[in-house]
């Protein structure tokens, strides 16, 4: 595992696709230039961008002194977005830097920008404005939306946190949108979940049982036209590279074996069960690997531990509350009071949770290795998990 401290957030367009993330890391209080000139050398070096953010493009905030350096130029101008902190200061030799960066092949982004009178030249340089949707509300977002509305900018609203504030930040006329709003549920009056969802679950819980044997998830998987169709495809996959097709449903179940076939059956029936963003399952799939890497026995099997993370955004999924969307599941008490309150092994989502919103010191505080185990998890979501979702 790697020690490095970081983590992710998407940008999302108006479809809730991801562009993009934006790689979040710790200054502990160091300068400035020598966090910005670290996180360039850990994300190339020990980790990767491609473990990181798979194919979307990373967007790495720098400071004017790391922007006059040469480490500037480690970051690959087609992976990367260079965010720029207008609120520390651009004199005159910060925008002939950027001006060369950008006639180099570098795309540029102005983070936490605020539209004043007169001219403002680093509008001629980048390609996205960003503007900060917690601090300055709808309004002023419109407004700025509005002022720049002749310029070829992208704007950005960022700490969207929630799906009003998504709904607000589009009428206002952003563009793209960073926070995790998709994972917040937007609850709707009087929703429940239909029926053939909540079977659906029912049946993604019951794969979870540790006493289930390979034939009885066999007879799950073939007693649905659906899942027999997808496992072939998945284990015919480019992920497996078998030398020869599997065409027979009894021949995949013995290549993947009971735990694998268990956590592909679960995976799929949970893709299944919501018409929300992809985003969504791609954070499921991340705090399920998390929950697994991170707990210990005390706090359940991995089986177990992995459903925890899987099924923490189960309320967003279904846009009811959590004690309602998994009131008719088959879950142990203490898988239900952690979905629920967080106690118990629910410390792992607490976990989790603090390293998406990038505070580090509280993740470490509840997890030491919380660090470690995300970026493993980021990892395993961008190779196998984007297999398991295919």
């Amino acid at each position: 595992m790697t020690n490095v401290r970081i983590a992710r957030q998407p940008i999302l367009n108006g479809e809730q696709i991801v562009e993009g993330y934006e790689l979040l890391y710790p200054t502990d209080g160091v300068d400035e230039t020598l966090a910005a000139a670290r996180i360039t050398i850990e994300a190339l070096s020990d980790i990767g961008l491609e473990r990181l953010v798979g194919t979307s493009r990373a967007w790495i905030k720098i400071t004017p002194e790391f922007l006059a350096s040469d480490m500037v130029l480690n970051l690959p101008p087609e992976r990367v977005v260079l965010e720029v902190d207008t609120e520390m200061g651009l004199d005159e030799a910060s925008l002939e830097r950027l001006a060369q960066l950008r006639s180099t092949g570098y795309t540029l982004a102005a983070d936490r920008f605020r539209v004043s009178p007169g001219p403002q030249p680093l509008l001629e340089l980048v390609d996205f404005v960003k503007v900060d949707m917690r601090e300055l509300g709808a309004r002023e977002v419109a407004r700025d939306a509005f002022a720049l509305r002749d310029q070829s900018v992208t704007l950005v609203a960022c700490n969207v946190d929630s799906g009003d504030d998504f709904k607000l930040a589009q009428a206002a006329g952003a563009d793209l949108f960073q926070g995790f709003f998709f994972c917040r549920p937007h609850m709707l009056p009087g929703r429940r979940i239909t029926p053939n969802r909540a079977a659906m679950l029912r049946l993604s819980a019951v794969l979870q049982d540790p006493n289930a044997q390979l034939a009885d998830l066999e007879r799950v998987v073939t007693a649905d036209v659906a899942l027999s169709y997808r496992l072939l495809k998945y284990i015919n996959s480019a992920y497996f590279s078998l030398r020869n097709e599997v065409t027979s449903i009894k021949q995949a179940l013995a290549l993947l074996g009971l735990e694998p076939l268990r956590r592909w059956a679960t995976l799929t029936t949970f893709a299944e069960v919501g018409d929300q963003p992809r985003e969504l399952l791609v954070t499921a799939l991340i705090r399920a690997r998390f929950c697994e890497l991170a707990g210990s026995s005390q706090d359940g099997t991995p089986a177990e531990l992995f459903t925890l993370g899987l099924f923490s955004v189960l309320d967003a999924l279904t846009a009811t509350p959590m004690y309602i969307a998994i009131a008719d599941l088959p879950l142990g008490p203490k898988l239900h009071d952690a979905l629920i309150n967080h106690s118990g092994p629910g410390r792992l989502l607490d976990g989790v949770i603090a390293t998406e919103a990038g505070d580090f010191a509280r993740a470490n505080q509840i997890i030491p290795t919380s660090s470690e185990c995300y970026v493993d998890a980021v990892a395993w979501s961008n190779e196998a998990g984007v297999t398991l979702l295919a």
